[in-house]
């Protein structure tokens, strides 16, 4: 952040300068590693974001563009709102590079774009790590063992397996909500892209 930035930003959230700021500010509420602090600070980063902190709350900021240029809009946010958001970028990221890739002919650009496709993967991995402790990929987790567990239920009966996968088929075609009682959260965050 520019000096002349952070006059206009005085009194703001704090914007954590890297993985071990972000970490050690989460370690009572949701403890991540130096590393995960990096890989999620460097896909916010990629979206022209900040995270920041102002008394032991999490905050996320946007440059504010035209005559109050340079000046940081900071909005309360929670931790596992963040990550997902950073899951969603990513995935979109690395199927925009894989199409370009595919796309393209030049060597010198193909090698390019391939360099930024595994930096895109490499954090795939570590953001679905992340996502696996948020209480949406513990939901999605959840809702994967019901269906699980009623899918096996419905092929231990009489019809067998045809009978299970035909009354799936039946529920799909009819767009009925398999599991009513998931959360509205998880349903708007699994209708997403991820």
């Amino acid at each position: 952040m520019k000096e002349t930035d952070r006059k206009k930003n005085a009194g703001g959230p704090k914007p954590f300068q890297n993985g071990k700021a972000l970490a050690e500010f989460l370690k009572e509420t949701f403890p991540i590693t130096e590393q995960e602090g990096e890989t999620l600070l460097g896909c916010v980063k990629e979206q022209s974001i900040l995270l920041g902190q102002k008394d032991g709350e999490l905050y996320r900021g946007e440059q504010v563009s035209g005559e109050e240029q340079g000046k940081i809009h900071w909005e309360l946010d929670a931790i596992e709102d963040v990550i997902n958001s950073a899951c969603e970028y990513n995935f979109e990221a690395i199927l925009q590079l894989t199409q370009d890739l595919m796309d393209t002919e030049d060597r010198k650009t193909c090698n390019g774009i391939s360099a930024r496709l595994s930096r895109f993967c490499t954090d795939e991995v570590i953001l679905d790590n992340l996502f696996d402790r948020t209480k949406y990929g513990k939901e999605i987790e959840e809702l994967a063992r019901t269906l699980a567990e009623e899918f096996i239920r419905d092929m231990e009966s009489k019809d067998g397996i045809d009978g299970a996968i035909e009354k799936m088929k039946e529920a799909i075609d009819a767009g009925k909500d398999p599991l009513p009682d998931v959360s509205l959260a998880l349903k708007q965050n699994t209708e997403r892209s991820r």
